[in-house]
């Protein structure tokens, strides 16, 4: 029986609404706090489905373009994680997707030699 078993990386963040979790993978993305109820919680909910149908939809450089979206987007709680300043969740969101791909690329050029 063959799996379909995909790698994906979880990034943790320490935002002024709590933990923020965020796992992407090859066709995989993820966005939620550990506390249900605040308002961010829908906001990640609703940028779950927009990402998702990029993927089913086979949308290529997806990280990329969601991304360029959630870049820069500021909340009356901007604040600071190991160093990192973040306008708003969804910032924190953007950088961990441009994180992420900095790391592929890196991984593909180490793979190519």
């Amino acid at each position: 029986m063959k799996s379909n078993v995909q790698e994906t990386v979880t990034y943790h963040i320490r935002s002024s609404c709590g933990s923020l979790f965020v796992a992407i993978g090859p066709k995989y993305f993820r966005c939620h706090f550990n506390k249900n109820g605040s308002c961010f919680h829908a906001m990640a909910d609703a940028v779950n489905h927009f990402v998702k149908f990029l993927i089913t939809n086979n949308h290529l450089e997806w990280e990329k373009e969601v991304a360029k979206i959630l870049r820069n987007i500021r909340c009356v709680s901007p604040f600071y994680d190991e160093g990192e300043h973040y306008s708003s969740c969804f910032d924190a969101i953007s950088k961990v997707l441009e994180k992420h791909l900095e790391m592929k690329k890196e991984n593909e050029n180490k793979q190519a030699v």
